[in-house]
């Protein structure tokens, strides 16, 4: 009884939506590696993204858009969130909380394959609208917050459970089956982890929190010490992100689905709990060594994430 008692009270807080991404440490450190390379590539364009920010680091523009995300739980909310600009921005943009994430099934093959799982206010048309703010071809929002979405979207659209989703179905003793065929999967909305947030290492860590925090922080503790692998690692890149840059936003979506798909290999399912209702979670297991791989991918995600984002300010025809 008392273990029932506990899921109840995680479900209640709302685990099944969406979470934060890479937390502070891994979305600080992406945005100062990403502007280190700047000012390497192109110096002129370091100059105008602080032009733009107007006095804010480029690490604290990383997190904002999380400072300032409203939740119905007051414990859920963002530090700014109750702040007149943050009211004001969630006032503009009451979906802003669907801007930082996709949910596709772990089969699909490319972000525009399936109409059924992307939507024009998620995490890859949210890139492309912040992209067309600062070329000047668009006034959806500020260039300042859309300089900060862009930066916290580059990072979030490289962790993998952002991105992919697993679909369940479930037998009637709440046996879970993971679906990963695209056709299948959109038969089965109800049976969506959102994003890892349904499936619990223990009764308050999801493994959409685990991959956001613990997975990053198994490397290093500070953003100094995080940088150094993670400035390691991209150097160790191939050369990537040619063509239009509108383009490259789907591809990194799809190289992180990659990803989600091994995270998902090494895990194993328990049972849904309640057996009923709109509402369910599972517990897991992890397979032996599956945290020094976790490890190893969440710093390749970070390093993919901070060069790529230096490569879009680069290849952006900043407005004037």
């Amino acid at each position: 009884m008392k273990r029932t008692a506990l899921l109840i009270i995680a479900l209640a807080l709302g685990l099944g939506a969406p979470a934060f991404a890479w937390g502070p440490l891994g979305h600080r450190t992406i945005a100062t590696l990403a502007m280190e390379q700047l000012g390497k590539t192109n110096p002129a364009a370091a100059a105008k993204v602080k032009e733009i920010l107007a006095g804010e680091s480029i690490e604290d523009a990383s997190i904002w858009p999380d400072d300032i995300r409203h939740s119905k739980m007051k414990s859920r909310s963002g530090r700014f969130s109750e702040t007149p600009e943050g009211k004001a921005f969630t006032e503009a943009h009451p979906d802003n909380s669907s801007w930082h994430y996709l949910d596709l099934p772990l089969d699909i093959k490319s972000y525009a394959q399936d109409k059924r799982f992307i939507t024009d206010n998620d995490i890859v048309a949210t890139i492309g609208k912040c992209i067309d703010v600062l070329e000047g071809k668009s006034d959806f929002m500020s260039k300042r917050d859309a300089l900060r979405w862009l930066v916290h979207l580059g990072g979030d659209v490289h962790q993998p459970l952002h991105v992919a989703a697993g679909f369940f179905k479930f037998d009637d003793d709440g046996r879970a089956t993971l679906i990963t065929n695209p056709d299948e999967a959109a038969k089965i909305p109800e049976g969506k982890d959102s994003g890892g947030n349904k499936l619990l290492l223990t009764k308050d860590l999801p493994l959409h929190r685990y991959w956001d925090e613990n997975v990053i922080s198994m490397t290093a503790d500070t953003e100094a010490k995080l940088a150094v692998v993670i400035r390691k690692k991209m150097a160790e890149l191939k050369p990537a992100n040619t063509g239009p840059c509108r383009e490259w936003p789907p591809q990194w979506a799809m190289d992180s689905a990659e990803t989600s798909r091994l995270i998902y290999a090494e895990l194993k399912f328990g049972k849904r709990f309640p057996r009923t209702g709109n509402y369910w979670t599972l517990y897991l297991n992890l397979h032996t060594e599956t945290r020094e791989k976790f490890r190893v991918w969440g710093e390749e995600r970070v390093a993919k994430a901070a060069r790529n984002l230096g490569d879009l300010f680069n290849a952006i025809q900043w407005a004037k």
